[in-house]
Parts: structure tokens; sequence; C-alpha cells
């Protein structure tokens, strides 16, 4: 995960990202490629993302989609992904 950080003055931020994912499906392994925008308020970060079709591969090859995470407590993340195959 590379993340790109702008801070304001109050401590908030705003950030730009892409996140690799690897796994499989019905064993048949894949990279999934993120795009994230971004905030960071309060000690939480929120993001909307995008999946790089391009960048995908293996079983995630030709997947679109798009999703959102918000952090809890600790740093951990609740991630939401709507995808699609072609």
């Amino acid at each position: 995960m590379q993340y790109l950080m702008c801070y304001h003055t109050d401590g908030s931020a705003i950030f730009s990202g892409l996140e690799t994912i690897r796994g499989n499906i019905n064993g048949q392994q894949g990279v999934l490629v993120l795009a994230h925008q971004g905030t960071f308020k309060k000690g939480v970060a929120s993001s909307q993302f995008t999946v790089v079709t391009d960048a995908c591969d293996g079983v995630f090859e030709k997947f679109t989609g798009r999703g959102e995470f918000t952090t809890g407590e600790h740093g951990s993340a609740q991630y939401v992904i709507e995808l699609s195959q072609p």
C-alpha cells in the first residue's frame, strides 16, 4: 500500500494511493489493484476507491469495481468492495 498525504493545519488530511490485494477465487490466484481517494479527520481515515482493471492479473484480470473503507480503533479497516466481471 502506497499513499501520498497532504496535511492541513487542523491535523486533517487528504490522501491518494494505490493498494495491491492478493487473493483467490475457487483456488485461482490473482492480484487486485485499488486506486484510493480519501480523507483523514480526527484519527479516522476513509476512502473511496476504484479497481485499476489494467493493473490486475490472474483470476482478477478483467474485473471492474469500486468500494470504500473506513478505519476503526487501532487502525483496523472495514472494506466494502463491489466487483464485476465482463
